[in-house]
C-alpha cells in the first residue's frame, strides 16, 4: 500500500488533518438520498456507563465521517480494497422484527428497528455486543412481557429479531436485496460481565456469507483495525485505522468513525482480518486522548466457552475424500447426486472435478459438447452430499451416452 494511504490514519489524524477549511467536503454520506442517516430513528448505544471516564455516545473522531460504502471503497482509509472485498459479506445488522404488536399487548417503540452490526463466527453463530439486547437503554421501549410491566428477557428480546445480510450498495450505489435470518437463541450473554454475544442463526448463513476467524490473541498497539459496519443503521460501510491502546478489558481507537448501530461490529487486523475484538462504545471528541473502544478478544475468550471452541478449531484439519459416479445411459443433460462421510464433522467442503469417461452406447460419433460440472449441495455432520451435472452430445443431441465421473472432495474437519 502507498505510504501516503497508510500516513493518513495516524493517531489523531482526523482531529489534526480536519480542518474547519475542508471539513464540509467530508460531512455527508455518499450512498442514494432516500438512504439519508436518521439519527433519531437507529441504532442503540451502551446501555450504562461502565467506566466514569467513557464517554457513553458512538462517536465520530474529530467530528467529521470517513467511512465508506464496501463496495464504493477507494484505499484511502489504510486497508486494501481487497481487504475489504474478502472480510465484508459475514457481516450483519441485527433488526427487530416487524410483528411485535401481534405478539405484546405493549410492543413499545422498537418494531422494526435497526438495530446492531455483528459478525458471523461460523455457520450459523454471529457475535454482536451485549447491550444489544438489554432490556433498557437510550429511551428505547422493549415489549413489555404481556399482563406485566415488566420488559422481556434477553433470551426474548434475541428471539424477537433477525439479522440481515448483503444490505449495502452495489458498486453502482444501487441497493442490493439484502437476506434475512431470524435468531433462534441468545447463546452467550455478557458473561463476566463483559459486553458482547453470541446468537445462533436460522438457516446457516454462514454457507453463503461465509465467516470470519476469531484472533487468539489481542492485537498490539499500532496495529491497522478494520471496522465493517452499519452505523446509524444504513447500509454497511467500512472505517479503519491503528490500534490506539489497551486497556483492562478493552481497546481503544482514536481515528476510527462509530455511530448508534455498529455497536457489535468485529474489530479485524489487517492484513490477516480475524477478529480481535468487538466494537462496544463511542468516546472520541477534540479531546487529545480520547477514543472509541471496544472489547479485546483476550478477555472476552477468557469468557466465552462458544468463541474458544471456535479458536480451538480453528486448528482443525483438512481432509478429502474421492467418489466415482456412475453416469446412466441416456441422451441430454444429466444431473447425478452422491455423498462421502469424513471421520468426523465437518466445517466446510468444496469439490473439485478429478476426472471422466463418457462415451456413445451404439456407434462412433464425434463429439460436439463434452460438459461435467461439480456442486456441494449440502453438508450434515460428517456427511457432504454433491451433484455432479455432464452431457455428451453429437452434432444431432440425440445419441444415448454413459460412463462415470469422479471428483475430490476436500473438507475442513473438526
Amino acid at each position: 500500500m502507498p505510504k501516503e494511504q497508510i500516513r493518513k490514519k495516524t493517531k489523531k489524524s482526523k482531529i489534526y488533518e480536519k480542518t474547519a477549511e475542508h471539513a464540509h467536503e467530508h460531512d455527508h454520506w455518499s450512498f442514494p438520498p432516500e438512504l439519508q442517516l436518521r439519527l433519531d430513528a437507529h441504532g442503540v448505544p451502551e446501555a450504562e456507563i461502565e467506566h466514569p471516564e467513557d464517554i457513553n455516545f458512538e462517536t465520530l473522531c474529530g467530528g467529521i465521517d470517513d467511512s465508506q460504502p464496501v463496495e464504493l471503497y477507494d484505499e484511502t482509509l489504510g486497508v486494501t480494497k481487497a481487504f475489504v472485498d474478502a472480510h465484508q459479506s459475514p457481516v450483519g445488522q441485527l433488526q427487530w422484527n416487524d410483528d411485535l404488536a401481534a405478539t405484546y399487548s405493549n410492543p413499545g417503540n422498537v418494531s422494526g428497528v435497526r438495530w446492531c452490526s455483528g459478525t458471523l463466527v461460523s455457520r450459523d453463530l454471529f457475535l454482536s455486543a451485549g447491550h444489544c439486547f438489554d432490556r433498557t437503554g437510550n429511551n428505547w421501549q422493549r415489549p413489555l412481557q404481556n399482563g406485566t410491566n415488566d420488559v422481556i428477557l434477553p433470551q426474548e428480546i434475541a428471539t424477537n429479531m433477525h439479522v440481515n445480510f448483503n444490505y449495502q450498495v452495489d458498486s453502482n450505489g444501487v441497493l442490493r436485496n439484502e437476506q434475512s435470518f431470524p435468531v433462534l437463541s441468545l447463546v452467550e450473554y455478557r458473561l463476566g460481565g463483559l459486553d458482547f454475544a453470541v446468537v445462533r442463526l436460522s438457516g446457516n448463513p454462514g454457507d453463503t456469507f461465509g465467516w470470519t476467524p476469531v484472533s487468539p490473541t489481542d492485537a498490539s498497539e499500532g496495529d491497522m483495525l478494520c471496522i465493517i459496519q452499519h452505523p446509524a443503521g444504513v447500509p454497511k460501510r467500512i472505517e479503519a485505522g491503528p490500534l490506539f491502546h489497551l486497556h483492562d478489558s478493552r481497546m481503544g481507537y482514536d481515528s476510527i468513525d462509530t455511530l448508534g448501530g455498529t455497536s457489535g461490529s468485529g474489530i479485524l487486523k489487517s492484513p490477516d482480518g480475524n477478529i480481535v475484538g468487538v466494537h462496544t462504545n463511542g468516546g472520541c471528541s477534540t479531546a487529545a486522548l480520547s477514543h472509541n473502544h471496544g472489547r479485546r478478544i483476550e478477555s472476552i475468550l477468557a469468557q466465552s466457552t462458544v468463541l474458544s471452541a471456535l479458536v480451538a478449531n480453528a486448528q482443525d484439519k483438512t481432509d478429502y475424500r474421492t467418489i466415482s459416479l456412475s453416469v446412466p445411459t441416456g441422451i441430454g443433460r444429466k444431473q447425478i447426486e452422491g455423498s462421502v462421510v469424513f471421520g468426523s464433522t465437518v466445517l466446510q467442503a468444496g469439490v473439485a472435478l478429478n476426472g471422466f469417461k463418457l462415451d456413445f452406447v451404439n456407434s462412433d460419433h464425434h463429439a460436439n459438447v463434452v460438459e461435467a460440472d461439480t456442486d456441494v449441495l449440502s453438508i450434515s455432520g460428517s456427511t457432504v452430499t454433491i451433484r455432479i451435472e455432464c452431457e455428451y452430445a453429437a452434432k444431432g443431441f440425440d445419441d444415448p451416452y454413459t460412463g462415470y465421473i469422479t471428483a475430490t472432495v476436500i473438507a475442513t474437519v473438526q
